[in-house]
């Protein structure tokens, strides 16, 4: 006769695993809200080290290369690029740098008690 396959429910290991099973959902599940709540933010720091590779290759290639970035222009000369590397990031990753200054704000007013988001303290 085949061995019953279905769990002992008194068994406190099956407790634990049905906890940590409750507890994954609930963490994806408040992950998700922040994403949704907190889109800038959450774009910056799901791309961080990508963010982070692609600044140290431009700085080694200003470094150990002599490169600048430039913008070739209409008239055959170029024009060194005046944006800084955090600029071109969050501009090539679509971090929109003003929405992410307000969602950091937010988090830290909702960190510090809670106001209604219209208060500075």
């Amino acid at each position: 006769m085949p061995q019953d396959r279905h769990p002992d429910l008194g068994d406190p290991h099956y407790s634990e695993m049905i906890g940590l099973v409750v507890a994954k959902g609930e963490a994806e599940r408040k992950e998700e809200e922040h994403a949704k709540k907190y889109p800038m933010c959450t774009k910056l720091t799901t791309n961080r080290e990508e963010m982070a590779r692609i600044a140290e290759f431009i700085v080694w290639l200003q470094d150990t290369k002599g490169f600048d970035l430039a913008d070739a222009l209409a008239s055959h000369h170029m024009s060194l690029v005046a944006h800084d590397n955090e600029t071109l990031l969050h501009e090539y990753f679509e971090i929109d740098p003003v929405k992410l200054e307000e969602e950091r704000r937010t988090m830290l007013e909702e960190l510090q008690g809670g106001t209604d988001g219209n208060e500075r303290r």
